[in-house]
């Protein structure tokens, strides 16, 4: 912790939070959810820099293309997406998040050929906020049980 925030008074650290919890809702409504790319400008730093617990193939990890990457590849695999915050914790200039998302799979998601199935992804992000735009974003996921998911069903013969 810097000491810039340790020399904030509670009240002060409390509204930082709450307008960060905001920024980072307002990018999963807006992003993720209505598709609207166009105030990844206004979220995240130029520099942002995406921390994977797994890479995802062909989605660079730093700058807003990378976010905008992202969530192309999720909508178009998954049209219907809807993404849901579960939790949101919010400290100082860190905002956690748990997620799901759900949609069903009809373009290809990550090398996977569409199924037309319902699918189910979980994940957990943290994200940093200096300057009032996300500068960081640790992410980890359940990206193999999502492609499991999206698996065609066998019929019986």
């Amino acid at each position: 912790m810097s000491a810039k925030l340790q020399d904030m008074s509670p009240s002060h650290q409390q509204k930082m939070a709450k307008h960060n919890k905001n920024l980072v809702y307002r990018y999963y409504r807006e992003v993720w959810n209505h598709g609207n790319m166009s105030v990844i400008n206004e979220i995240f730093a130029a520099n942002h820099i995406t921390h994977q617990a797994s890479n995802l193939p062909n989605i660079p990890s730093s700058g807003r293309q990378g976010i905008r990457q992202l969530v192309t590849a999720f909508r178009a695999a998954l049209p219907d997406l809807n993404l849901t915050i579960e939790d949101m914790v919010g400290q100082w200039n860190k905002v956690a998040i748990r997620f799901t998302i759900q949609g069903t799979h009809k373009g290809e998601l990550l090398g996977s050929a569409p199924t037309r199935q319902r699918v189910i992804l979980s994940g957990m992000m943290i994200h940093a906020i200096t300057d009032e735009k996300i500068t960081d974003t640790w992410f980890s996921h359940d990206l193999v049980s999502a492609i499991q998911q999206s698996e065609p069903v066998p019929t019986a013969v």
